[in-house]
């Protein structure tokens, strides 16, 4: 439970913005094309950075929807724990767990395909289109 306690570190300014480009970026081209659809060349350019800044962050080709599905937790995360009753405290345990299973209902169904590829996609892979590519790289 600690770490749920505890806010991520902060980092310097120009990196804080950054993570926040790709998350954004990501998000979006994500929605508008498809998680299987995007590249990491794609994503590095919504968000105005360079693919190795892209890839400090996020290291393969799950990365990018992993800090994204972590963003989208932290936030589910911080309702359960500083939110308005009956998500956040302040409500019978009964209530609260009724509401976070709605809650964590209308958080996955969106994330579906992001789950899916943080959770499949090989170590090292690229995204479709990427310069580079390891072993087990998806096509």
């Amino acid at each position: 439970m600690e770490l749920l306690r505890t806010p991520p570190p902060k980092g310097r300014a120009d990196a804080a913005r950054n993570r926040a480009a790709v998350l954004a970026a990501a998000a979006r081209l994500f929605a508008e094309h498809g998680v299987d659809a995007v590249s990491t060349d794609q994503v590095a350019t919504a968000a105005g950075v360079g693919k190795g800044t892209l890839f400090r962050r996020s290291g393969d080709r799950p990365g990018p929807t992993v800090l994204l599905l972590d963003a989208r937790e932290r936030e589910l995360q911080d309702g359960i724990l500083h939110g308005p009753p009956p998500f956040g405290p302040g409500a019978s345990a009964q209530e609260r767990a009724v509401a976070f299973v709605a809650a964590y209902v209308d958080h996955l169904l969106p994330h579906l395909a992001l789950a899916r590829m943080s959770e499949t996609a090989a170590p090292g892979a690229r995204y479709p289109g990427s310069a580079r590519t390891g072993s087990g790289a998806a096509t």
